[in-house]
């Protein structure tokens, strides 16, 4: 990101970059993490991890909207997409 030096599109191609990273982790310590379990708690967990993706994309647009459209905008949304991400992937890692 220091090397971005403030510019929007940089930016949020290192975001999207590492965005990226953080989506296939979360989603391979996902599906580990639903084989380990027992089948009645497998569903519990599917259902949750639906409804997280609609939070985390509503709460990501909603603190992006704070913004008014400007080019911080997506960039605030990008970070809170990363940081839920990174910490939901964290979540379903043993």
């Amino acid at each position: 990101m220091g090397s971005a030096a403030g510019i929007t599109a940089a930016m949020r191609e290192c975001y999207s970059f590492e965005i990226e990273c953080q989506d296939k982790r979360m989603n391979y310590n996902y599906k580990n993490h639903l084989v380990s379990i027992d089948v009645d708690i497998r569903k519990k967990i599917i259902d949750a991890q639906r409804l997280w993706v609609k939070f985390r994309d509503e709460n990501c647009a909603a603190f992006a909207s704070q913004e008014d459209g400007g080019t911080l905008s997506s960039v605030m949304s990008d970070s809170c997409y990363l940081k839920m991400t990174t910490l939901r992937a964290s979540d379903f890692q043993k």
